[in-house]
């Protein structure tokens, strides 16, 4: 994936979320509620370490509010294996 990711091929990103089952008497009519989205464009690897870090400030505080400044920042172990893209979206679909 990671090979794909900076080059010029169209990446597809899917992410589906699952709210809840819905659950039947027959395993057959199971089912669930979610919402889920396919994006398709270009991405790029982040190189600039200031704009790496920034990039995981904005995800943590997305995800945990409060949490980044609650926590010690990554030491540079952590930096060196993570990566951070930025992602051209070309098209969406959203159901």
């Amino acid at each position: 994936m990671f090979r794909w990711a900076n080059s010029e091929a169209n990446i597809i990103l899917v992410v589906t979320h699952v709210d809840g089952f819905v659950l039947a008497r027959s395993l057959f009519d199971h089912s669930m509620n979610y919402r889920s989205v396919v994006a398709i464009g270009k991405t790029e690897k982040v190189e600039d370490p200031e704009e790496v870090m920034h990039a995981l400030e904005v995800i943590t505080e997305d995800c945990l509010p409060g949490r980044w400044e609650e926590d010690r920042e990554p030491n540079d172990v952590e930096m060196r294996q993570t990566t951070v893209f930025r992602f051209e979206l070309t098209t969406a679909l959203i159901k």
